[in-house]
């Protein structure tokens, strides 16, 4: 048995059997930003120099968590 790991943790991860363990790097969260700072550009604003954004591991059977 080989563990497997995907990205961007689509709707599909639960639909794969086993569920596939994925990374969710919060595409909406980085969006959402990219607006944020569109708007204040146009709006001649200087947005924020820096905007972090923590992925998180989704745990699924592709690739069980050791007990």
């Amino acid at each position: 048995r080989r563990n497997v790991v995907g990205y961007d943790n689509t709707i599909l991860c639960n639909c794969m059997v086993p569920g596939l363990t994925s990374i969710d790097p919060h595409i909406e969260n980085m969006c959402d930003t990219a607006a944020l700072i569109l708007d204040e550009l146009l709006q001649k604003k200087t947005p924020e120099r820096i905007h972090a954004f923590s992925p998180e591991l989704i745990w699924r059977e592709s690739f069980p968590k050791e007990e």
